[in-house]
C-alpha cells in the first residue's frame, strides 16, 4: 500500500466493513461508464457481480485521483444506509488506485430519465425520497458530510430500483454544525454547471444547503425528465434555473414554471402531487442559503404526503420502511 494512502485508512473505526482487495483476484469485465478521474467496470468476486473504479494516476488527474480516493473511502468507509452505495473495499497495486463498489444493476438515473416513458409517477417519487433519505443520513453524520455532486448520473439505481447516493469524490466533512460553512481553495468548483450551488461558484463556500440545492435541481428534472424548453428553444438547466426564480415572484409566477416544468405525460401522473413536489424544488433552489429548507425539513413534507397516502411513515434507518414502499410501488418497480 502506498504510503501516502495509509493514514486515511487508519483513521477509519474499528468497524469500518471495507476491506484490502488482492489485485491478482479481480477479474474486469465490461465497462460501465468513465468520470472525471477514472472508469468503473463490472466484475465479480466470490460469485458476486460487483464494480470496481479504477482512479487515474497521471497527468492532470494525478491530484485529483488521489483525493476522489482519500474522499470516498473516508466518506463511505464507515457509514452505511439504504439509499448510499455501499464501498466494499479497495485495492492498492503500485501506480493502480482501485474502489470497489456493490453493483447496481439498473445503472444511473440519467440513463433512466432519458425516454420519458420508462419512468413512471410512482417510481420517480420512491426515487426522490430515497435520495432525501441517502442525503438526510449524511447530514445527521458526526461529523457531517455534504455530498457536493449530487445529479442523475450519480445516482444508482439497483435491481430493485432502490435509489442510492454514489461518486463521493467530491465530498467534504464538516466539523461543524449542518449550518456552518466550508470556505473552498480559490480553485476549487466541486460539483457539476447545473446542479452547483450558486455560493460554490461566486464564494468558494459549501455548506449541507449547498446539497439542497443540488436536490431541488434533481426534483425538478424527475418532475420533467426531457430538456427544458423556453420560447421554444431548449435551455440548459442552469439558464433555465435563473429563469424560474425570476418568474417565480411574479404575479401568477408558479403557475408559468409549472407550465414548463411539468410532464403531465408521465404513466400515474398527479397533479396534486406534481404541484407540491415543484414547490419544495423551488424553495430549494434559493440563491441565498438561509432561504433554502434543510433536508429534515424536506422529509419532514415528504411525511405528509405520504400520510395522506395513507402510508405510515416509519425513518428508513429502519429497512421495514423500504419494504412498506416497496410493496406500494410493486407494480411501478416491473419493466414493461
Amino acid at each position: 500500500m502506498l504510503k501516502e494512502y495509509q493514514p486515511t485508512i487508519e483513521l477509519l473505526p474499528f468497524n469500518a466493513r471495507i476491506q484490502s482487495f488482492p489485485y491478482n483476484e479481480l477479474k474486469f469485465g465490461t465497462s460501465l461508464g468513465e468520470g472525471a478521474f477514472g472508469k468503473v467496470y463490472q466484475s465479480h468476486w466470490n460469485n458476486n457481480k460487483i464494480a470496481i473504479k479504477v482512479l487515474k494516476r497521471n497527468g492532470f488527474h494525478n491530484e485529483g485521483a488521489k483525493k476522489s480516493f482519500i474522499s470516498e473511502v473516508h466518506a463511505l468507509g464507515s457509514i452505511q444506509h439504504i439509499n448510499l452505495v455501499h464501498l466494499l473495499g479497495y485495492c492498492i497495486k503500485g501506480s493502480k488506485h482501485m474502489l470497489v463498489y456493490e453493483y447496481m444493476s439498473n445503472s444511473s438515473l440519467d440513463k433512466w430519465l432519458e425516454e420519458d416513458n420508462l419512468l413512471d409517477w410512482d417510481r420517480r417519487l420512491c426515487i426522490i425520497m430515497g435520495v432525501a433519505q441517502g442525503l438526510a443520513h449524511l447530514h445527521k453524520c458526526n461529523p457531517i458530510i455534504v455530498h457536493l455532486d449530487i445529479k442523475p448520473q450519480n445516482i444508482l439505481l439497483d435491481q430493485d430500483h432502490t435509489p442510492k447516493l454514489a461518486d463521493f469524490g467530491l465530498a467534504k466533512i464538516l466539523d461543524g454544525k449542518d449550518e456552518d460553512v466550508m470556505r473552498l481553495a480559490s480553485t476549487s468548483t466541486p460539483g457539476t454547471i447545473g446542479y452547483m450551488a450558486p455560493e460554490i461558484q461566486e464564494k468558494k463556500q459549501a455548506s449541507a444547503k449547498s446539497d439542497v440545492y443540488s436536490f431541488g435541481v434533481l426534483l425538478m428534472k424527475l418532475l420533467n425528465g426531457s430538456p427544458f424548453i423556453l420560447n421554444g428553444n431548449e435551455v440548459r438547466i442552469h439558464k433555465f434555473i435563473q429563469w424560474a426564480r425570476k418568474v417565480h415572484v411574479e404575479e401568477n409566477g408558479f403557475q408559468q414554471i409549472f407550465n414548463v416544468v411539468i410532464n403531465n405525460s408521465i404513466s400515474g401522473f398527479d397533479d396534486t402531487e406534481a404541484k407540491s413536489f415543484l414547490e419544495i424544488s423551488l424553495q430549494c433552489i434559493k440563491k441565498d442559503p438561509n432561504q433554502r429548507p434543510g433536508i429534515q425539513e424536506v422529509l419532514q413534507h415528504f411525511e405528509g404526503l405520504n400520510k395522506k397516502k395513507g402510508i405510515q411513515y416509519i425513518p428508513t434507518s429502519i429497512p421495514v420502511y423500504f419494504n412498506i414502499l416497496s410493496k406500494r410501488f410493486v407494480s411501478a418497480f416491473k419493466l414493461k
